[in-house]
């Protein structure tokens, strides 16, 4: 998109499927990945061999190349779906998002993202539902794509 309209302001919502750090639980997930969707086009202009291992330094790689995007994560905690996937536990999973909030959308500057409790999956249907403590989910996405300063992380 962005080689089609370079000058136009780009958002990326991703609802409830984290990209999580490599670990033995995703390696074969991310093997799959590039050898059937051919991922390694898209990956490696970004952060080359590296990405193949670990396909979530995609995000800060995409936050430094477009500092003037927006990158959001929405996610529950303990997302059911996700964490069969993956074959984790609800604790497990938790453990494994916040490590990559932590590590890959804390040391952005236009990456963030917005977290819930429960196991639930997929938030966008009915966002001004879904909330942590004092914003909704509505509002914080109207925060990304209006450029307002204080969109920030959100979670319990």
């Amino acid at each position: 998109m962005r080689a089609r309209w370079p000058a136009a302001q780009a958002y990326a919502l991703d609802d409830s499927w984290p990209i999580l750090e490599s670990s033995a639980f995703a390696s074969a997930f991310v093997e799959n990945w590039f050898a059937n969707w051919r991922l390694d086009l898209v990956t490696d202009p970004l952060c080359g061999p590296p990405c193949r291992s670990d396909l979530s330094l995609v995000v800060p790689a995409l936050a430094a190349l477009h500092p003037d995007a927006r990158i959001g994560l929405v996610s529950s905690l303990r997302d059911a779906t996700i964490a069969d996937i993956f074959g984790l536990s609800g604790p497990d999973f938790e453990a494994a998002l916040l490590d990559v909030a932590a590590d890959r959308f804390a040391p952005t500057a236009n990456a963030r993202h917005f977290f819930v409790t429960g196991s639930g999956h997929a938030h966008l249907l009915f966002p001004s539902l879904v909330s942590v403590p004092g914003v909704t989910l509505l509002e914080w996405i109207t925060r990304l794509v209006t450029d307002d300063p204080s969109w920030t992380s959100m979670q319990p």
